[in-house]
């Protein structure tokens, strides 16, 4: 685990669970490791800053640039030879270093995750969608089965469209609980670098406690509108190496 010199203490420790893949039912794999570049720039570097610029202002972005050019400093030794001030430059410049460094994105998450987190004390405002401040009353919400929610469709849609987006985890299964939540694993996710530093430094927990996870944001999101009701997670372990979350219907 890399720290750069950041207090490790100030990182937020998840459950200590020790969980078996073999637990849950595992999607077919995605036809690469690691996702194609451009696509995961363009979905990050772009649509999701320019989106928290219309919440934040101009000054995210310049944030934002900042600190995805101190992650492609630190974790590739890259830095660009001429000054970046757009978020379209941006990833520009993320796309023409991804030949030599093919996760180059991860730049783009931590930049998201930095720049919130600075701005508001806690990421999760611009990224997360939905009713946060419910998220502790998971006891009280009406079930899937109530509400006539095909968990298993909602899932292999979503995975579909990832793939199909280019933007798919290369391993991701699930695991349906008694009431109605579902438990998500990533063996791998393509994106825990970001994380890993983030969480490092003490910027990658929520607002309403526990750890931010930009999949089970974008999960979420999607979930939202297949099925028109708010949905909300816990990150259950983090970084074991897999990654596990609890989504749940609020």
């Amino acid at each position: 685990m890399f720290i750069f010199g950041v207090i490790a203490s100030e990182a937020i420790v998840v459950s200590e669970t020790k969980t078996k893949i073999s637990d849950f039912t595992m999607l077919e794999k995605a036809p690469y490791k690691i996702p194609p570049a451009k696509p995961m720039i363009e979905l990050i570097a772009k649509a999701s800053a320019k989106e928290l610029e219309k919440m934040y202002g101009p000054v995210i972005g310049y944030l934002y640039i900042k600190y995805a050019l101190r992650f492609a400093n630190l974790k590739f030794g890259e830095t660009p030879k001429e000054a970046i001030k757009t978020l379209d430059q941006l990833a520009e410049y993320l796309l023409s270093i991804s030949d030599k460094h093919p996760d180059t994105f991860n730049a783009a998450v931590y930049g998201v995750l930095k720049a919130e987190s600075e701005l508001q004390g806690k990421p999760g405002a611009g990224i997360q969608v939905g009713a946060l401040a419910f998220s502790r009353k998971v006891e009280k919400k009406p079930n899937a089965k109530e509400r006539n929610v095909d968990i298993d469709q909602l899932i292999t849609t979503f995975y579909k469209i990832l793939i199909q987006l280019k933007v798919a985890y290369y391993e991701l299964g699930y695991r349906k609980n008694e009431d109605e939540s579902v438990d998500i694993i990533w063996p791998s996710c393509h994106m825990k670098d970001a994380c890993r530093l983030a969480n490092d430094e003490g910027a990658l927990g929520r607002t309403i406690g526990g750890l931010q996870c930009v999949s089970c944001t974008g999960i979420c999101q999607f979930f939202k509108q297949l099925s028109s009701y708010d949905w909300d997670y816990k990150l259950l372990e983090f970084d074991k190496p897999h990654c596990i979350a609890r989504l749940f219907m609020i």
